[in-house]
């Protein structure tokens, strides 16, 4: 494994995975990931390593994390939550993976400044539209470097999901959808399937398509930041869940929202009729793309309407009394695609962005802020993969400065 090792390193990967649904859990392990911290401090790469630790995760565990973050090498925790509803754990034989020790385990990290990521899925046995949007809205949490992903339920050979018995007991209906490549270009003459559920007998067709559009609108608007503050204002400092502002934004029939909401509706109804997880997005090019990239190309199209829109709903949410804070926070959740860059703001949204993990609320205070180098002057469809990339990666989309 050394020469391997260096063999990526003195090559410039910059992207390590190691594929071991267990990482951590052997002595070995942390021997491993100082190697890897060596090489990176002599040749630059890797910068980011990514890995699953045990299921049941301990502190003792996280040293491999620690050891590659002292080697200035990024890394995140990934859970192992696929649900956080005791019900839907039982139902698939993840009870003894405890909600409660991993949200441990979640704060044991913000503790340390090590950020998290959770994956989700849709359509497991005894998931209802409700346990599934709670289960969403756990995901967020006050540290903005968190995240986390959501999957459609897939259905593999040889897994007790793919039993006759499993499958009638809990009402599992499935669709064979084709795995097409990114570029149409690339058809390949063997198109490989997936089998994904799309309804279960807690959460039939109908309400799986609702909730499709539900996990992907706010995965778009957490990780790709673009209203991530937002949110999080909503959340930790107004005590209005996440997905009241998800549902009153999918309600809306404003111009932006509804585009968006039809887009989610698209891939869904993609899925449902068994024709292709990714699609392309109209003006966006060719490329065929996930729904969270559709939601960015939709909200990329206008962005001012998009966030005066999304203002007027979130304001309305909030009522009188915190209206005024939640039009700031969107207007600071804007500056990083404002037409002019700058903004007069009402709160120091400067100081609130970096403690977040503290859940303050944000302090009055008449702000000014300049953002500097986004858009980027690139081609329309690039400039859509430079957001996503950097959205993903949790770095900056451009200079932030407060102005005097």
């Amino acid at each position: 494994m050394t020469r391997e090792l260096a063999w990526l390193a003195e090559r410039g990967v910059a992207y390590l995975y190691i594929v071991d649904a267990n990482f951590g859990i052997r002595r070995r392990d942390v021997e491993i990931t100082r190697e890897i911290g060596e090489l990176a401090r002599a040749h630059g790469a890797p910068r980011f390593v990514f890995f699953h630790l045990t299921k049941n995760a301990t502190a003792r565990n996280l040293r491999t994390v620690e050891v590659l973050r002292e080697h200035g090498v990024a890394t995140q925790v990934a859970l192992s939550m696929q649900d956080f509803d005791p019900d839907v754990l039982v139902a698939i034989r993840r009870d003894n993976i405890r909600p409660a020790d991993a949200l441990e385990l979640r704060e044991r990290c913000h503790g340390g400044g090590i950020p998290t990521h959770n994956e989700l899925m849709l359509g497991l046995p005894a998931q209802t539209a409700a346990s599934f949007r709670r289960s969403m809205s756990a995901a967020i949490t006050p540290f903005p470097d968190d995240s986390f992903f959501l999957y459609p339920t897939r259905v593999l050979d040889n897994a007790e999901l793919a039993e006759p018995g499993y499958l009638a007991r809990h009402g599992i209906e499935t669709r064979l959808v084709p795995a097409l490549p990114v570029d149409p270009d690339a058809d390949p003459f063997v198109v490989e399937h997936e089998r994904l559920v799309v309804a279960t007998a807690a959460m039939p067709n109908p309400a799986w398509r609702d909730a499709f559009g539900f996990g992907f609108l706010l995965a778009a608007l957490w990780n790709q930041r673009i209203l991530q503050t937002t949110l999080h204002v909503m959340q930790f400092t107004l005590a209005i869940p996440a997905a009241t502002l998800i549902d009153a934004l999918l309600a809306a029939a404003t111009p932006r929202l509804s585009a968006i909401r039809t887009e989610l509706a698209r891939f869904g109804d993609a899925i449902s009729e068994a024709r292709a997880t990714t699609l392309a997005v109209d003006g966006w090019g060719p490329r065929r793309r996930e729904p969270v990239d559709a939601v960015c190309a939709r909200v990329l199209d206008d962005p001012a309407a998009f966030y005066a829109e999304a203002a007027e709903v979130a304001a309305a949410i909030a009522g009188d009394g915190h209206a005024a804070l939640i039009r700031d926070a969107i207007a600071w959740d804007a500056l990083p695609l404002a037409d002019a860059g700058c903004a007069e703001l009402a709160h120091d949204w400067f100081a609130y962005a970096a403690s977040m993990g503290e859940r303050l609320p944000p302090t009055p205070a008449r702000t000014r802020a300049r953002w500097t180098g986004w858009p980027a002057p690139i081609e329309r469809t690039g400039r859509l993969d430079v957001f996503l990339g950097l959205g993903w990666a949790k770095r900056p989309r451009g200079l932030l400065e407060q102005m005097p």
